[in-house]
């Protein structure tokens, strides 16, 4: 998580979600960066209220423009999955260790889950967040924080799950992942579908800031 007092924004750390490059080329440049997971790195935005607190209290911020990222349901997935059979999980024998489990199986039993609540979403018709960018449209955050700093950001790439050599390819993966959609529980057909929305909506403007992303999101049904 990383807050700008000078700039006004706070970035929520949605993990897997490219945040770890976005922290990366930002950090240097905001006045708090929380990068350890158990100090609160993915503090989820309905949880914030008690540093909102803090930030009018001791630095007179009374309105933070809220930013995250989000990455389609299905490649979220092939990400935990990759990232969690990563060889050093089995050289430490930990409980974490997805390389012996089924990709199919564990994909069927994590959509079979309930996801009513999401990381920007704890209500069915209002975001957490001002803005949700997909990470296919990592260049429009990109130019989003250009803009307030007044200087060329690039993000570099970072934290890449590496992946086992007898491991599917993305694509591969991704076919069997849709396979077991049929399992899936309503929620998660509904997360997709949101996504397929979201990304809609970046597509049609240049400049994140301009966008209403609740207005957008909810004046459709869904």
């Amino acid at each position: 998580m990383l807050i700008s007092i000078k700039k006004k924004f706070v970035f929520f750390s949605n993990p897997k979600c490219g945040t770890t490059s976005i922290e990366a080329g930002l950090s240097p440049l905001c006045e708090i960066s929380i990068n350890g997971t158990r100090d609160g790195k993915h503090l989820k935005p309905s949880d914030f209220t008690s540093w909102e607190t803090l930030l009018r209290q001791y630095h007179s911020c009374e309105k933070l423009l809220k930013i995250c990222t989000t990455r389609h349901p299905i490649e979220k997935l092939i990400s935990w999955y990759t990232y969690r059979s990563r060889p050093e999980l089995k050289i430490k024998n930990s409980k974490r260790y997805l390389g012996n489990t089924d990709f199919s199986e564990w994909c069927r039993q994590e959509m079979k889950k309930d996801h009513d609540e999401w990381f920007f979403q704890s209500s069915k018709d209002k975001l957490d967040v001002d803005i949700v960018v997909p990470i296919k449209y990592i260049h429009k955050l990109e130019k989003l924080f250009s803009n307030l700093f007044c200087k060329n950001i690039k993000f570099p790439s970072k934290n890449a799950s590496p992946k086992r050599k007898d491991l599917f390819s993305t694509s591969e993966l991704y076919k069997l992942a849709e396979r077991e959609l049929k399992y899936a529980h309503p929620s998660f057909h509904h997360r997709i579908k949101m996504h397929h929305q979201i990304e809609a909506i970046c597509s049609k403007s240049n400049a994140l800031e301009d966008i209403n992303f609740n207005k957008e999101l909810f004046s459709q049904s869904l």
